[in-house]
């Protein structure tokens, strides 16, 4: 599909304007939802009708506020507050109305800190507000009885946690990608496949687990949970820090390609052996020319460029390395028959990087050299070295051909 200004790679939305009205929209609703639910749930605590759960309402309030003060960065970019799941509790405890106000007070005082706009106040409420009133609208539509009893209660509690999974990573996805400039629909997918994982399953399910306890033990079976809450979400702070410092170890830090390292431990993987599949060799021509013409800075987003037109042509699975100053390695698994649709990807991938530096009065190219496994060989370092050879005699036929038309 042929996108904006005639890029084959552009998104498929029409404008990147509309883009970001579109994502611009999601702040502003939350923040209405935000204000306004904030605002019914003190009318209701007001009602005499309420007065019996106020107690509840006050525990769980003064539980999120304490496990709030220190959230976690994900690798996506969302923040994840320990207090959700005490949060979530609520969805079985309370009357819909009340739950906008568990997380008040805690979220007043986590966004002073940041020293974020105050409008920023209730797009936070807007954005847990939502949340919590989509699990609760899917438990009391699902659930047989209105009190919380296993296991009868479970499959309508069960569909309610998913709910509200489903419902805060999609805002979460959405408000990163605003705030970042980033397509939605990638901001989502880096939220599954980065975010997603059994802590935040068990943090979901401890939601549930506090409201039971609370049920049967009363305050002193919801401090031993909130205990566990916090064990676990040390846990998840350490592993997801550890994660995202391995990350940086296999990855370039000019490009965002996987680096040197990386590309080692795959050349190893395996025994050694290549799965089927395409090995492209990479290198710009004329790099060191264009730093000393247009200067380092121009040069190194000349190579962070080539890198991003790459990854939006290719899959995930698809890998990306650079193996060295100009140099990159592209890894792209495929079943033989789709030998010629990969290379047409990866070809269209570079004519946009090309013309995208010649719009700006900058010609850039690469040359490029190829194996496949297993029509070529069947070890990763002999398919790198017949594709290395391949690029070098492209570089070498491209020079002779400007030699002998004048350029040099």
């Amino acid at each position: 599909m042929i996108g904006p200004r005639g890029d084959p790679l552009a998104p498929r939305f029409p404008t990147d304007w509309l883009r970001r009205v579109g994502l611009g929209v999601v702040p502003i609703a939350l923040a209405i939802l935000g204000a306004g639910g904030v605002l019914a749930g003190a009318l209701a605590a007001l009602a005499p009708s309420s007065r019996s759960f106020l107690l509840d309402l006050l525990v769980l309030a003064a539980g999120f506020t304490a496990l709030s003060h220190r959230p976690l960065r994900l690798p996506s970019g969302s923040l994840l507050h320990p207090g959700t799941a005490l949060s979530l509790a609520g969805v079985f405890l309370l009357p819909p109305s009340l739950l906008p106000l568990i997380s008040v007070p805690g979220l007043v005082w986590l966004t002073h800190r940041s020293r974020r706009p105050w409008w920023a106040y209730f797009v936070t409420f807007g954005h847990a507000t939502l949340s919590l009133e989509t699990a609760a609208a899917v438990y009391h539509v699902l659930a047989p009885t209105p009190f919380l009893v296993l296991p009868l209660s479970l499959p309508a509690a069960l569909a309610a946690l998913a709910a509200h999974e489903v419902v805060q990573w999609t805002i979460s996805a959405a408000l990163v990608a605003h705030r970042q400039g980033h397509a939605f629909r990638d901001q989502l997918r880096t939220t599954g496949r980065r975010d997603l994982n059994w802590g935040t399953v068990g943090m979901a399910l401890f939601g549930l687990a506090s409201a039971l306890s609370y049920l049967e033990s009363g305050l002193w079976g919801f401090l031993l949970q909130t205990a566990l809450l916090v064990c676990l979400f040390r846990a998840m702070t350490y592993y997801t820090h550890l994660d995202v410092w391995q990350q940086a170890a296999w990855t370039d830090g000019l490009t965002g390609a996987a680096n040197r390292r990386a590309w080692e431990a795959f050349l190893h993987a395996r025994g050694g052996r290549a799965q089927p599949g395409t090995l492209f060799v990479l290198d710009v021509d004329g790099f060191k020319q264009l730093n000393d013409r247009y200067g380092h800075v121009t040069g190194d987003e000349v190579l962070r460029s080539l890198v991003h037109h790459l990854h939006r042509a290719l899959r995930k699975t698809d890998m990306v390395f650079r193996y060295g100053g100009d140099e990159f390695v592209v890894v792209v698994p495929h079943e033989p028959v789709h030998r010629e649709a990969v290379r047409h990807r990866l070809h269209l991938a570079l004519e946009a990087w090309i013309a995208a530096w010649a719009g700006q009065g900058i010609g850039v190219s690469a040359s490029v050299g190829e194996a496949a496994c297993p029509e070529d060989g069947q070890q990763t370092q002999e398919l790198f070295a017949l594709a290395d050879g391949r690029m070098y005699w492209e570089k070498l036929q491209r020079h002779s051909q400007r030699r002998d038309e004048g350029f040099f």
